[in-house]
């Protein structure tokens, strides 16, 4: 069955509250379409083609925005990638540096 425009904007809308709300929780995709009860390949589909980025990409960016924040408020490393949803600070801070360039350690100074 083919959606109308409207399901689809509806669906990738409740896909991102999901995220702006969640980001701090474990989130996978499969999760999130299972919450809206659709089809997880169809989730990322739409939300690919309506975002212009991927829903793994939209999370990522989600939480690396919210951990900028929260370093540059004094936070230190291991508590802004917990608050943000990575419970390994290796890979935060991995992910951190190829987002922004620098280490978190260097974006907070």
């Amino acid at each position: 069955i083919f959606e109308d425009g409207n399901a689809a904007n509806d669906y990738v809308k409740q896909a991102r509250d999901y995220i702006d709300a969640n980001y701090v929780n474990p989130i996978t995709v499969s999760g999130i379409a299972d919450l809206i009860g659709v089809d997880r390949t169809y989730l990322s589909k739409i939300f690919k083609n309506k975002m212009n980025i991927s829903m793994q990409d939209y999370l990522i960016n989600t939480r690396l925005k919210h951990a900028a924040i929260l370093l540059k408020l004094g936070y230190r490393v291991s508590q802004a990638s917990q608050m943000c949803g990575y419970s390994d600070c290796f890979n935060f801070s991995k992910m951190f540096k190829r987002r922004y360039g620098v280490s978190p350690c260097g974006y907070k100074k």
